[in-house]
């Protein structure tokens, strides 16, 4: 889908809202939609957290695909896997003897947006926003499309901020609607095409102003990019990649580790 036909179908969108008396979608919810195209991502994600004047580095490989299904393979600092085969979410550390299985039929809001979100997009900040009051805000030179938010359920909201190109640019969360404090701030550049008309932003930055006054700031950088490609089923099937492993429950895996704490 291009960027014109993408434009297209949200004011057709918009169009048959009103139509029907359903409020107009939000930006935030357009730019999700945008995403509907997106069947399957393959990248690697290198993020990289600095606080405190120590640095830690991360390298994974993901294979995403609709619907629920996800593989990440962490080689550094630690080897982790997670795997999603569309009914269950598995994860252990290569050469442990058991692992976590959660059902995705009980597993949380946070959970499923982690299994749900698009790797490599900005759905895991989109997605918090979706719901939410919108406000257009006074645009500037640089951002000429500029819109509020109120979280929902949240005395939090967030800024919006579009690029000259109608590309989501950053994203600034405050603590209320004085915005007296910055909770947080992302930065989106380095866009790519990997498909016709699904740009993604492989440079991500990201400042967050903690409670204790300490200031954690990541980068996020996405290579290796496909987009809607075929995926082999194997590769969400997780008999061949975890076959001496024992999976339990959260519960018991959390009973387990306050015991060795307690000797």
């Amino acid at each position: 889908m291009t960027r014109d036909k993408r434009v297209l179908a949200a004011g057709m969108l918009a169009a048959f809202c009103a139509l029907d008396g359903v409020a107009e979608p939000t930006l935030a919810e357009r730019l999700l939609v945008g995403h509907d195209a997106i069947r399957t991502v393959r990248c690697d994600i290198r993020r990289e957290t600095a606080v405190d004047g120590r640095r830690v580095k991360t390298l994974s490989r993901v294979w995403y695909a609709r619907p629920d299904r996800l593989r990440v393979e962490t080689v550094t600092p630690e080897p982790r896997r997670i795997l999603v085969d569309g009914t269950n979410i598995y994860k252990w550390v290569v050469g442990h003897a058991e692992g976590v299985r959660i059902p995705l039929a009980e597993a949380g809001d946070a959970e499923l947006l982690q299994v749900r979100k698009v790797p490599g997009t900005a759905e895991d900040y989109l997605l918090r926003l979706r719901g939410g009051d919108e406000q257009v805000l006074e645009s500037t030179e640089a951002f000429p499309d500029r819109r509020g938010y109120r979280l929902p359920g949240s005395e939090s909201v967030a800024e919006l901020e579009m690029d000259a190109a109608g590309r989501l640019a950053r994203i600034t969360l405050f603590n209320d609607a004085d915005r007296a404090r910055r909770l947080m701030q992302v930065e989106f550049s380095a866009w790519r095409e990997p498909a016709a008309g699904i740009p993604f932003p492989c440079l991500q930055k990201a400042v967050v102003n903690g409670p204790d006054g300490k200031t954690i700031r990541e980068t996020v950088r996405v290579s290796a990019l496909a987009v809607n490609e075929p995926f082999d089923a194997s590769l969400f099937d997780v008999s061949p990649q975890a076959a001496s492993i024992r999976f339990i429950s959260v519960d018991e895996m959390a009973r387990r580790l306050a015991d060795r704490e307690k000797k």
